[in-house]
């Protein structure tokens, strides 16, 4: 699963949605990073961060260079 599919799937929760009704800086803060989502302008790094409070296992693989053949 990607990190933006895990996300989704994260904000679509009931847990999620019960933070983002409370009245203080924490559901403030789910609230915001909701709409950033929503605006595309929420980045991998907050996501993953967000994911691993809330129990989720994130794993890279090493990064490798296409060949493009010109």
């Amino acid at each position: 699963m990607e990190i933006t599919d895990a996300f989704k799937d994260l904000t679509n929760s009931t847990e999620y949605k019960e933070i983002c009704k409370q009245r203080d800086g924490q559901g403030s803060k789910y609230r915001s990073y909701m709409a950033r989502h929503k605006a595309g302008t929420l980045g991998s790094g907050a996501m993953v961060d967000l994911l691993i409070i809330h129990g989720y296992t994130v794993t890279a693989n090493k990064a490798t260079k296409s060949k493009k053949k010109i």
